[in-house]
């Protein structure tokens, strides 16, 4: 995102409490491990992972550690077998196809040095110099602070910035955050956007309109307020100037430019909230109460955080930490053509949900309603980061040349927001926040949205099962004609812990059957595709919803009507007689 040197970055990282959002991937925290070797990672071997072709999940029959794992767990690892071997040998495990997509082509190699590493070096150049001025100016001031009198609005400001940055611990703020705040239009359209990104806020905030015209609106809200908030800082950072040009024409915004201007229009309606709108009065109230004195700014001022941050700066070199993670956005993201496929699958997975679905059961409305937010492509991911790059070296330099129209009060009021806040920004990730390595399919059932993950699109098959388990949480929330197939997958477990998830997995295997039956689709078993260990049963982690993927995986293959494995049967007359039972 852009680097706002002037409208911190506390007024964008501010938490709210949402509903919990699912995800199809596991953090796998009880995946078996051979007897005897323990509080250690274990990993197969180069030449074991050579043997093993695409199954490197650390329990093929021909290497050492799938020997271990026999030994040591037979039953768990014949079920395993026996269940998924088609699906290890047709999908790579993901730690595998992270690690191959880390490695890059000569191309992609020549491309990064050519653009990405020069826009990288450019950026540091620029924050050097932008801080050897900061640092020049304050040297040569710093004398007047301590006399000086900020204006009302330099106080209000900064008494606004301390608020959120410790709504947790101020009484009448906390209150108001967590009562009618959360009740504001941009917060609420904020709930969702900080769990599924990309144009959802606009998306809350405008619901009539389309994305060009919510665009629009919104930023005739920040023009109409940037001026005074400007003023009051001491010269603030405008909106980048690509972004604004690209709205006022009515072109359609790339990812990264339509949450940086998500980003900067919730700084800015933050801001005009407590310092014009509604939760004036809680700033009033404090600034009463609780005012921050001429002498507790200076001595705030007098700890020099910012002035640490900013020879940091200058002394930190550029490092190569982004080059994998810039390669693995554009080796695991779909191609174009591949995104375009995915979308008629989503809509023939949702026509086969519906299908299982009776037309008056509230969650069939629920399901024809929910809106598919894709994943961005390999193309767009390379040319919106470099954008992003660019956009960033831009603000800086507008920064440095800004700073010499400063009088010592404006200087002084913006070193304040800086030194305040030096801890929150000690650096900047350059890095891209793409790709989300883990297989992060979700859905905000409260919101009415399902998030779809590179690897779904990657792998259709595979992710239309995983779309199906996403639609299966709203049927789980509003389905009125659900309740004996829940009451089942709770006593499988003798908790209900597990039942949303469970149900979701079944209700996964139903519309797979259905894909299968009217559109020819084949699905993969999504349990066994994710494994990337040996794993038990039963769960013993009461932390994660989701049940063990031995657990799913067999759940799946019994709800898709085939039959279940000698050892699987053996496994659960041991562990969960249950498990084998079959919920319609």
């Amino acid at each position: 995102m852009r680097h706002f040197a002037t409208l911190t970055a506390i007024t964008l990282a501010l938490t709210t409490t949402l509903v919990a959002c699912r995800d199809s991937s596991s953090t796998n925290p009880e995946s078996l491990k051979p007897s005897g070797i323990s509080n250690q990672t274990l990993q197969p071997s180069p030449t074991e992972q050579t043997t093993a072709s695409n199954d490197n999940r650390g329990f093929t029959p021909n290497t050492s550690l799938g020997q271990k794992l026999q030994q040591a767990y037979p039953l768990e690892y014949a079920c395993t077998q026996q269940l998924c071997s088609n699906d290890f040998q047709k999908y790579p495990s993901l730690s595998k196809m992270t690690e191959t997509a880390a490695i890059p082509t000569e191309a992609q190699k020549k491309y990064y040095a050519d653009y990405i590493q020069s826009a990288l070096l450019k950026y540091y150049a620029a924050r050097k110099i932008n801080s050897e001025k900061w640092l020049s100016l304050l040297e040569a001031k710093e004398n007047d602070f301590s006399t000086i009198k900020l204006s009302d609005d330099q106080l209000r400001i900064l008494q606004t910035l301390n608020a959120l940055q410790n709504a947790d611990k101020i009484p009448q703020m906390k209150k108001y955050w967590n009562g009618k705040f959360q009740e504001v239009d941009f917060q609420k359209a904020f709930g969702i956007y900080q769990h599924m990104g990309k144009w959802t806020y606009l998306q809350q905030m405008y619901p009539n309109l389309s994305l060009t015209e919510a665009a629009q609106n919104e930023l005739k809200f920040i023009e109409s307020n940037f001026t005074r908030l400007e003023k009051i800082v001491g010269g603030a950072n405008s909106l980048d100037a690509v972004i604004t040009a690209k709205i006022k024409a009515s072109e359609p915004l790339d990812l990264e430019e339509m949450e940086e201007l998500t980003e900067y229009a919730l700084s800015i309606r933050r801001l005009e909230h407590f310092l014009f709108g509604p939760g004036n009065a809680i700033i009033t109230d404090l600034m009463k109460t609780s005012p921050l004195t001429q002498e507790q700014l200076f001595k705030i001022y007098s700890q020099k955080k910012f002035q640490k941050e900013l020879t940091k700066q200058i002394q930190t070199d550029l490092k190569d930490n982004c080059s994998e993670r810039y390669y693995q956005s554009i080796n695991l993201y779909p191609q174009p053509t591949q995104l375009a496929k995915f979308k008629e699958l989503a809509e023939q997975t949702r026509e086969s949900a519906l299908a299982i679905l009776h037309p008056q059961d509230p969650a069939y409305e629920k399901i024809k309603e929910i809106q598919f937010l894709y994943p961005s492509t390999s193309d767009k991911n390379s040319t919106a980061w470099l954008a992003s790059l660019r956009s960033k070296i831009s603000s800086i330099e507008d920064d440095t040349v800004k700073m010499d129209q400063l009088d010592s009060q404006s200087l002084y009021g913006k070193a304040l927001i800086l030194t305040m806040f030096a801890k929150n920004a000690s650096e900047v990730n350059l890095c891209p926040k793409i790709p989300d390595t883990k297989v992060s399919d979700k859905n905000a059932v409260g919101y009415g949205y399902v998030m779809v993950s590179w690897y779904s699109v990657k792998f259709p098959e595979l992710g239309a099962s995983i779309l199906a388990h996403e639609l299966g949480h709203s049927v789980f929330a509003f389905s009125s004609n659900s309740e004996s197939t829940k009451s089942c997958v709770k006593q499988k477990q003798s908790t209900e812990f597990f039942a949303d998830e469970d149900f979701a997995d079944l209700f996964s295997a139903k519309v797979s059957q259905e894909l299968k039956s009217k559109y020819q689709v084949p699905t993969g078993n999504m349990a066994c595709a994710l494994m990337d260990s040996l794993y038990p049963l039963q769960s013993r982690d009461m932390s994660d919803p989701h049940s063990t993927l031995l657990y799913r995986a067999l759940q799946i293959r019994i709800a898709s009507g085939e039959q279940i494995p000698t050892s699987c049967q053996q496994l659960a007359e041991r562990d969960n007689t249950s498990a084998t039972r079959r919920c319609n």
